[in-house]
């Protein structure tokens, strides 16, 4: 059994490259369950009251996805883990005071209870790229609650991703300018799977 994670900001490529590389793998794909969340629409016009449960349900999510690849046994690419979604966005929104300190301890033992039960990622992705030029990609996408993205927040959130990946075992890291490599082309998408791979057979 292999665990795949792909994680990164919004308008990196994570749901393509996610189901890419299930397909190239041989492997299932978890996207990650944006539609799924019930609090997200509420969360988006309430913040401070709904960033709790909002993240909540992400992060269940994350970790019902995980468990399921392991009970599989064959292997799956989940989109966003659930220590990202507590290391970038749940710290993101302590900071910006959408958390309180309660919800974001309540928070971490999700995410510690979540890594005991499926395990760490054998091999984590990050998908980063010029803040700017991600910005303006998720602009142009025009999806509801995206628009207002801004190029201070995603230096910021760059900031975060470059902390967090730099604590994890670079033998089983992958980071990927998804920028300066278009992950749109069955090249670049064929190259990265070959990346992966070979990153697999170190770590398992």
């Amino acid at each position: 059994m292999a665990f795949i994670a792909v994680a990164g900001p919004t308008g990196v490529g994570k749901t393509t490259v996610t189901g890419a590389l299930a397909q190239r793998l041989g492997f299932g794909a978890w996207p990650e369950r944006v539609q799924a969340n019930p609090f997200l629409e509420r969360y988006r016009r309430d913040p401070a009251v709904w960033a709790f449960r909002s993240q909540l349900a992400f992060m269940l999510g994350a970790v019902e996805d995980a468990v399921a690849i392991g009970d599989g046994g064959t292997g799956g690419v989940l989109e966003r883990p659930v220590q990202e979604m507590f290391a970038i966005f749940a710290a993101e929104q302590l900071e910006r005071g959408e958390l309180d300190r309660e919800e974001y301890e309540t928070l971490r033992r999700v995410a510690a209870a979540g890594a005991r039960l499926a395990g760490e990622p054998d091999v984590l992705i990050v998908l980063e790229g010029d803040p700017q030029a991600v910005v303006a990609r998720v602009r142009s996408r025009a999806r509801t609650g995206e628009r207002d993205h801004m190029v201070a927040d995603a230096r910021r959130l760059a900031a975060r991703y470059e902390r967090w990946a730099a604590g994890w075992d670079p033998d089983r890291l992958v980071r990927v300018d998804a920028v300066a490599r278009d992950l749109r082309l069955e090249d670049e998408l064929d190259r990265l799977a070959e990346e992966t791979a070979r990153v697999l057979r170190r770590a398992c």
